[in-house]
């Protein structure tokens, strides 16, 4: 009975440990929605939005739509991805429009491999030579 409480307790904080690690998850769509909190019944307007409000860990799920916006992970280690990134239709779908404004998505604030961005088709943006060569296993894929 002793071992079996014991397995009882370690699997329970096990368990907890890996919840916990996984982070928050936060959804993004193009719909307008007064009551947003970045839940998948109210998803945020935009990815920067959700960014700001991602804590090193959480994923940023964004719904199929067209983003006009320049994204800045702000030093964060998270996951920013589409609904579905092994999915062309879903690539191809979800669309961070950078407005010919600046880069489209900007890694300047020290982010390393635990900043991913997968699964967008990302256009009309700006280069900008002094963020480049790119550094394999940073964040792009």
């Amino acid at each position: 009975m002793k071992t079996m409480n014991h397995w009882l307790a370690t699997t329970a904080v096990l368990l907890l440990s890996i919840t916990l690690s996984q982070g928050a998850t936060w959804h993004v769509d193009d719909i307008t929605d007064p009551a947003e909190d970045g839940s998948a019944e109210h998803p945020f307007d935009s990815i920067q939005q959700a960014i700001n409000v991602a804590a090193n860990g959480d994923t940023v799920i964004v719904h199929p739509g067209r983003y006009v916006e320049n994204i800045n992970f702000n030093g964060k280690a998270i996951t920013v991805q589409s609904e579905n990134p092994e999915t062309w239709s879903v690539v191809e779908s979800t669309v961070i429009d950078g407005n010919n404004a600046a880069p489209v998505v900007r890694f300047i604030n020290g982010e390393g491999p635990s900043s991913k961005i997968k699964g967008f088709t990302i256009t009309r943006g700006q280069g900008n030579n002094s963020i480049w060569p790119f550094v394999p296993d940073h964040g792009f894929s």
